[in-house]
């Protein structure tokens, strides 16, 4: 929970997008169900893709924090040890992002390849006439 807080804005976009990408895949299997033939599969991709993005946005929180700690450390009227001590403590909660992501975005890749195969797997024949 201490990570989910330390990352900070990154954190909320890793969860709207694993919680996209788990309503995706959701969806996905209750078209597959229907016997519909060619969009559940497009819907698990589509809920893959977004599931990597999931994961994908944790490091891109770790940079964004480290800029972040870098920012408000830039200025001249912080002592240099104080100035070390700020961005030390800054970079290892901006490190959290990558756990964020990591235990958020993992299974809903996980489940989202799941989807797609048994979309492709359930996927109804074409009849030839």
């Amino acid at each position: 929970m201490e990570n989910y807080q330390n990352c900070g804005l990154p954190s909320w976009l890793i969860t709207f997008l694993t919680i996209l990408s788990l309503n995706s895949a959701l969806l996905a299997v209750l078209l597959t169900l229907a016997k519909v033939r060619t969009i559940p599969v497009l819907v698990a991709v589509l809920s893959l893709v977004v599931a990597g993005c999931s994961v994908a946005a944790g490091p891109f929180g770790t940079q964004y924090g480290k800029k972040f700690a870098d920012d408000a450390t830039s200025g001249a009227s912080i002592s240099p040890e104080q100035r070390d001590q700020i961005r030390k403590i800054g970079y290892q909660e901006a490190e959290g992002c990558i756990t964020v992501g990591l235990v958020m975005g993992v299974p809903s890749v996980l489940v989202s390849v799941g989807v797609l195969v048994f979309a492709l797997l359930r996927r109804p024949k074409l009849e030839t006439t």
